[in-house]
This record gives C-alpha cells, sequence and structure tokens, in this order.
C-alpha cells in the first residue's frame, strides 16, 4: 500500500496525483500533518526505541501494509487553528509557535523515516533530504562542472561597493533559504529575488543581517525543469520582455503571463545535473537555471519539494500522471517480488 504524507490545504498536487492512482487502481492512505490533531481517524504510536509503529487508521494498523511512502510536504503550521491553544497570540507568540510546531512536525516526519529505513519500503522523497543547504548545493554544482553566479554572503556593505564591482552590472539579493509569505490585514506579501541598485547600497547601514547577493545574470529566459528518477521535463520561461517579472518570473503579471514553452537542456546540462540530485540524495525536485545570449547554461537552485504544476499544464507534460505511474511501478515491483513489508530486515 502507498502511504502519502502530505498536507490539507493548498495541496492541489497532491489531489490531482490521487486521480491518476485511483484510475491505475493503486491503493493508498493519505496522512495529512493536520490529521494527527483533528481527526480520531488518525492515531499513531511511535515506541520500543523506534522499533515499534502504529499507524491506527479507523482502528487499522496500516504501518503494517506500507510498502511505498511518498512525501509530499510537511505540514503547514502557519495554517494552525491557534486559538485552540490557550496563550496570549501576539506577534512574537505567533511567530515562535508556528516555528516550534512546524519543527516538532519535521521531528515525526523524521522519525517515520527512520522506522521504515528498517524496512523494505520504496520512497519518493525523503523528509531527511527536502530541507538542503543552498548556498552548499551551489559550490557542490560548481563542483560538478556547473556554473554558477558569483555568490557571496556578507553583513558589512563594504564588501558590495568593491572596486570593479560596478563593471559587472547590478547585484541581486534574495534569502538564504527559502522564500516566505507574510499574512497581513490586507492580504500577503512575498518574497522575490531583487535587483540591489547603487541608490539601495548608499542607504544600507555598514552592518545588515547576514544577507546572499549575486552577481546579476544576464538572461536570454529562464528554465524550471522538474526532475523525476533521472528524467527531466524542461520549460523556458520568457520573462525578459516584462519589467515585473524581468528580475524574478514568480513576480507573475496575471494580467499579461510570460511565453512558456517545452525546452530540451543539453545532455551534458542534464547529466551533470541528474549527478547533483543523486549527490543530494534527491530522486525529485524542481530545478531553476537562467539560458544566456552566450549560450550559457546558469544553475540557481532546486527547490526539493518539487513544485511542478506550473511546469506540467503549459507544457503539455502531464506530470501528474508521470509521477501516479513511478509510484505504481514501485508498488507493482513489490507485488511481483511478493516482498513482505512488514517484516524486518535482519
Amino acid at each position: 500500500m502507498l502511504l502519502i504524507l502530505s498536507q490539507e490545504n493548498f495541496e492541489v498536487t497532491t489531489e490531482n496525483i490521487i486521480d491518476w492512482l485511483n484510475f491505475y487502481g493503486v491503493k493508498w492512505v493519505r496522512l495529512n500533518g493536520e490529521d494527527l490533531q483533528t481527526k480520531t481517524s488518525m492515531r499513531f504510536v511511535i515506541g520500543k526505541n523506534g522499533d515499534e509503529l502504529i499507524l491506527d487508521h479507523k482502528g487499522r494498523n496500516i504501518a503494517d501494509c506500507v510498502s511505498t511512502i511518498w512525501f509530499r510536504r510537511t505540514f503547514d503550521a502557519g495554517v494552525f487553528e491557534y486559538e485552540k491553544f490557550d496563550l496570549p497570540l501576539s506577534k512574537p507568540n505567533y511567530h515562535t509557535l508556528v516555528k516550534h510546531l512546524t519543527n516538532e512536525y519535521y521531528a515525526f516526519y523524521w522519525l517515520l523515516e527512520l522506522y521504515f529505513e528498517k524496512r523494505r519500503v520504496n520512497w519518493l522523497s525523503k523528509p531527511s533530504t527536502t530541507r538542503i543547504n543552498k548556498i552548499r548545493t551551489l559550490i557542490l554544482a560548481n563542483s560538478l562542472g556547473l556554473k554558477i553566479p558569483e555568490t557571496m554572503l556578507t553583513n558589512n556593505v563594504e564588501f558590495l561597493k568593491k572596486p570593479g564591482r560596478k563593471d559587472k552590472g547590478f547585484l541581486i539579493t534574495k534569502p538564504i533559504t527559502e522564500c516566505i509569505n507574510l499574512q497581513i490585514s490586507m492580504g500577503s506579501l512575498m518574497m522575490y529575488t531583487q535587483r540591489v541598485s547603487d541608490a539601495v547600497i548608499k542607504r544600507m547601514k555598514n552592518f545588515f543581517f547576514p544577507s546572499l547577493f549575486q552577481q546579476e545574470i544576464e538572461k536570454e529566459f529562464e528554465i524550471r525543469s522538474f526532475y523525476l528518477n533521472g528524467k527531466f521535463h524542461s520549460m523556458a520561461i520568457f520573462s525578459q520582455g516584462d519589467e515585473q517579472t524581468k528580475t524574478d518570473f514568480r513576480h507573475y503579471n496575471f494580467r499579461m503571463p510570460n511565453r512558456q514553452v517545452p525546452y530540451k537542456l543539453p545532455s551534458q546540462i542534464e547529466q551533470k545535473l541528474d549527478l547533483l540530485m543523486k549527490s543530494v540524495n534527491l530522486d525529485t525536485g524542481s530545478i531553476d537555471l537562467i539560458k544566456t545570449p552566450q549560450n550559457e547554461y546558469i544553475f540557481l537552485e532546486v527547490n526539493p519539494v518539487g513544485q511542478f504544476g506550473m511546469v506540467s499544464a503549459p507544457c503539455n507534460f502531464n506530470l501528474e500522471k508521470k509521477v501516479a505511474e513511478f509510484l505504481r511501478e514501485k508498488e507493482d515491483k513489490v507485488k511481483k517480488n511478493g516482498e513482505f513489508i512488514s517484516k524486518v530486515i535482519s
């Protein structure tokens, strides 16, 4: 049986893949993070130093039946119903609680991974591999022969004023880890890659919070490539004709969207990217690159969660079907081999 680890809100990708799993007749159980605290139909116990697991789903221990696990994403603590806690929810307390509960949930998923490591269970994505270090990945990509932007991490404005840096063009800045959304009374604030002009640098204090800066790369177009088990499904994004999307295509122009078309990366780039993904133990993820007017490919980053809906529909890749087929093949292999998943490997 397939166990899907996901979340309840804002996760249409999981629903789309489940539709295909139903079509193929794959047996599955979905465990959302919210289920562990809001539904009496899902109870769990991890005990005996991690050697016992009970996932009680409607009176049945499904842990004994799990043969494949798809870790889609962890619980989004930011949407939890905080009125259930008897706490003064000032802004500091709110954000502290969000961070704490998110880490608590990751600890639970890591314990699940530890338990199932002792059994012949197939995985598509693992909790332990979905929190990668962006800087380390850049350095690793460069060591494997991929070109990356000139990058620095600094807390001092003087390093942004080095002689000769102005001749290289603009700097850009973006989060060292992942972008987040900040909720405000009128909606939400999004984090984007942002150009850092000379005027901005002049207004900056000498010291500031440690921040990531990169040399801005001239783009012919941007590339988002979804990676699944050694195969690439890439899309070219023509973001440069619109000032709103020029620096970061995620600053979407919904009135006049960027043109997006299927794209085939050169085989040598795919080989290096494949080696990178294997080096960071990722069998799936979404990769961002830049294609320059000089016909160079610049690696930017990889998102381990693998947002691929935006690639699937415009390019007719039908990635939801491909992911479902991949999971079905995992399950079929277990049945063919006659493996008993609940048996502990001695």
